[in-house]
């Protein structure tokens, strides 16, 4: 996939994630017109919500590591209304971000700072803190997929696609997003909170499904000498395969009366004083 297909999908899981996005924003308070930061802001698919979130009078920078991605990013601005208050710039969540100390009123980073890739994520966090001025929030928001109802109706292949999902994400527990609460007090932030957020999606999905991450791509790439080690019956797991093939006639996201739950948890903290 090149970036620009990736880019398009990105749009699209960011439009029908929406749900989720919305309850978790909701539970903070941006203040109006205020400049907020935009982590690892891909194709730009929340800057409308962003906008809203801060009365529509505020200015948003979005960075990320793809130019590709910003691009896209600029188009999405130009389409919101928001290129006069829409900066866009590169930057590695590696290094030390490109801005001064207390930059922004809120800093928000949405399914950006994953163990996978970041080893230590507080240490990004404690970035986020140093160019958030004293009294902003910082949010860090993540989608569940070991927490989420994939399969209604079969619990025992829930158990199943948990186990797989860990067995291909084995990192250290303090890493895990479930304790982010940990890495933003850590970063010195005060205040820290943890609210949850679910969302049902029902069918009919269209034939770009797959983009939605309703069933995580991992799974389907998932070689059977790993579902094995992970303990899990060969039945089980090519019942599993069976159900989110698009080329099975069983197709979960075919099928008329499917239906999903997501859940999200968002993080936040303030800078203190």
């Amino acid at each position: 996939m090149t970036d620009s297909d990736y880019g398009e999908a990105l749009l699209e899981y960011n439009h029908y994630m929406m749900p989720l996005y919305q309850a978790a924003l909701a539970t903070v308070d941006l203040p109006s017109g205020s400049h907020g930061l935009d982590v690892g802001c891909g194709a730009g698919g929340l800057f409308g919500l962003l906008d809203k979130a801060t009365g529509c009078t505020g200015h948003i920078t979005g960075i990320d590591i793809c130019d590709d991605l910003l691009t896209i990013a600029a188009k999405q601005a130009a389409l919101h209304n928001m290129r006069d208050r829409i900066r866009l710039q590169t930057a590695d969540l590696e290094e030390p971000l490109p801005f001064s100390a207390d930059t922004f009123d809120w800093a928000w980073a949405a399914d950006v700072l994953h163990p996978q890739v970041f080893s230590t994520p507080a240490i990004q966090v404690k970035e986020l803190v140093r160019v958030v001025k004293p009294g902003g929030t910082v949010m860090v928001f993540f989608l569940h997929p070991f927490r989420s109802l994939v399969f209604p109706g079969r619990p025992h292949l829930e158990a199943v696609l948990r186990r797989v999902l860990f067995a291909g994400s084995r990192y250290d527990p303090a890493c895990h997003p479930d304790n982010a609460a940990a890495w933003l007090r850590w970063a010195g932030l005060t205040h820290v909170t943890t609210s949850a957020h679910t969302a049902l999606f029902n069918a009919p999905f269209g034939e770009n499904a797959w983009r939605y991450d309703l069933v995580p791509d991992a799974v389907r790439d998932v070689p059977p000498e790993t579902a094995q080690a992970a303990g899990i019956a060969q039945g089980e797991w090519h019942e599993v395969l069976r159900l989110i093939d698009p080329q099975s006639p069983d197709y979960l996201l075919r099928q008329e009366d499917y239906f999903c739950v997501r859940l999200a948890l968002l993080t936040s903290g303030r800078v203190p004083a």
